[in-house]
């Protein structure tokens, strides 16, 4: 199992996926949490990335946080 594992190569529209889920549960923690590993990657956030953890910030009630997102689109 462990090889099979080490064969799999996330990519952006991996992590979008996960991030889109993160937002359907309101889990701004987690969906943050894959922005960085997605970073630390070297992958680059875009578009629909942002915009998946704009919709889990307003999910989850931080407007702050949301805004925050918006303007560093």
């Amino acid at each position: 199992m462990k090889e099979a594992q080490s064969l799999v190569n996330p990519d952006e529209i991996t992590f979008n996926t996960i991030i889109k889920g993160c937002a359907l549960n309101k889990d701004v923690k987690l969906a943050f949490s894959y922005l960085e590993e997605m970073r630390t990657r070297g992958l680059t956030p875009n578009d629909v990335t942002f915009n998946s953890l704009i919709d889990c910030c307003v999910r989850s009630g931080n407007m702050d946080k949301a805004w925050d997102l918006f303007t560093q689109m």
